[in-house]
């Protein structure tokens, strides 16, 4: 057993003991796996492969890569988002991992944060409109790197992003994505006016725009959230929430 394959291994252990592993943690994982994905993508492999071909290549890679104790890894988080937990431990997970090899070892993973995992873990996506774009706070802007339509979008290849933590340029603070957007949700509703639009993709993920005007308003605020799955009736509540303020 290889260095890296025991740190997977102690790893592993201690998210099945304490549920969640460190931030630090995380990133060693999703930089092990990214790196894993790279030197695949660089194999003249065939689209499909047989279990026989399958194996020989987990074989070969095994010497550089713990496949075996990163498959165990994707287990055991899908274990934990099924018993309802949450966590650094759903940074891990990639969205998308851009190859057919191996990818039945990671599917449960994903497949339970698309059925049990929390609204925060599934958010692939956002645009916002150039009104809420201008209201973002300046540090917050640059994630929306391009636009579609008038749209300002960011998406990201990992799960959480959401809640994952980000520095504040120049200083030692950090902030989410959810709480900037809890803020100024909250703002929006109180004045009456629009408000940012919580809205949710099914399975194929397609971006659904939806538009809302208040009391005659002929300019919309509207942000939308695109998931991995069902909608949370939780936050589509906010737009009844809403709709009864601003009458």
């Amino acid at each position: 057993m290889n260095s890296k394959e025991k740190e997977m291994r102690r790893l592993i252990q201690k998210l099945e003991t304490q549920n969640d592993i460190s931030f630090e943690e995380v990133k060693w994982i999703h930089a092990l796996m990214g790196s894993l994905i790279e030197t695949i993508s660089k194999m003249p492999l065939p689209t499909s492969m047989s279990d026989a071909e399958e194996l020989e290549l987990q074989n070969s890679l095994s010497k550089d890569y713990p496949i075996l104790a990163l498959k165990d890894w994707h287990d055991a988080v899908a274990r934990k988002i099924k018993a309802g937990y949450s966590g650094n431990f759903i940074f891990t997970l990639r969205l998308s991992y851009g190859i057919s090899a191996f990818d039945h070892y990671w599917r449960p993973a994903t497949k339970a944060l698309d059925k049990y995992g929390r609204f925060e873990d599934r958010v692939v996506s956002i645009g916002v409109n150039r009104i809420v774009y201008s209201s973002l706070p300046e540090y917050v802007q640059p994630l929306f790197d391009f636009e579609i339509y008038g749209l300002r979008f960011m998406e990201s290849g990992s799960a959480g992003m959401f809640r994952y933590p980000r520095k504040i340029p120049g200083t030692d603070k950090t902030y989410t994505l959810s709480q900037v957007f809890k803020k100024m949700s909250l703002t929006l509703i109180i004045i009456g006016l629009n408000f940012l639009i919580k809205c949710e993709n099914v399975h194929m993920y397609y971006l659904i725009v939806i538009l809302c005007y208040f009391l005659g308003s002929s300019i919309a605020q509207f942000s939308l959230v695109r998931l991995r799955s069902k909608p949370i009736a939780v936050w589509t509540s906010c737009l009844i929430e809403a709709l009864s303020i601003s009458v």
